[in-house]
């Protein structure tokens, strides 16, 4: 409600998550002090509940907060700019142990996407392969193990990151295969995302934009 309001009178929802989330952070530290003073004075059950209720709050504005600061940071950033263009692919034909032999252990993998032809039919991890007795590595194909192209959550180059993210939080996976006309052009993982943030902070990308919002709603106001 109180970012709406701001939203309304400075049109920056930007500035409207940060006002709410502080006045949020304010509210629950109030509630956490005074659940202590209930505690030590001698309401023991009272204090600890209205601490807790102080502290699910502070969670919540400060979960806001960081929420809104990535979508501001994301916006207009799509998953073809933050993607691994060159993912691994192997054949769903070859064994476990051509696939540890001549891909995961010779390139430090730790999952690869698996193809039948051009188009994507799944994707194995270390995980996949260790539920498989090591002495039947070399009869078990590939696409026997690994996780079928019909139980990923695949995206598009095109797709933007905020809409991608909750996917991948809600979903709790580490990695998305990238797809195009259902051929892999890509893998976008959590690594990936932590590399270009990074490299946003060292150039001071971060910073810049946010003088520029300032100025921007200090013109507006």
């Amino acid at each position: 409600m109180l970012r709406s309001i701001v939203w309304k009178i400075n049109g920056s929802l930007r500035t409207a998550t940060r006002v709410a989330s502080v006045v949020g952070q304010i509210i629950a530290y109030l509630f956490i002090l005074w659940g202590i003073f209930q505690f030590f004075g001698g309401d023991i059950l009272d204090g600890i509940w209205i601490g807790f209720v102080g502290w699910f709050l502070l969670s919540a504005a400060q979960s806001a907060n960081s929420q809104a600061m990535l979508q501001s940071m994301f916006q207009g950033v799509t998953v073809g700019q933050v993607m691994n263009p060159a993912p691994v692919t192997v054949p769903a034909n070859i064994s476990l142990q051509r696939l540890v032999d001549d891909y995961f252990l010779p390139q430090a993998l730790r999952t690869a996407l698996v193809v039948q032809g051009d188009y994507l039919a799944g994707l194995i991890t270390l995980s996949d392969i260790r539920h498989v007795p090591r002495e039947q590595w070399s009869q078990v194909p590939v696409g026997q193990v690994m996780i079928p192209l019909e139980r990923l959550h695949v995206v598009s180059p095109q797709q933007n990151l905020n809409d991608v993210l909750p996917l991948m939080a809600g979903r709790d996976v580490n990695q998305l295969p990238v797809v195009q006309d259902g051929r892999p052009v890509g893998i976008l993982s959590r690594d990936a995302i932590v590399r270009y943030l990074e490299v946003r902070r060292s150039l001071g990308l971060d910073e810049a934009e946010s003088r520029k919002s300032q100025e921007k709603e200090r013109l507006v106001a």
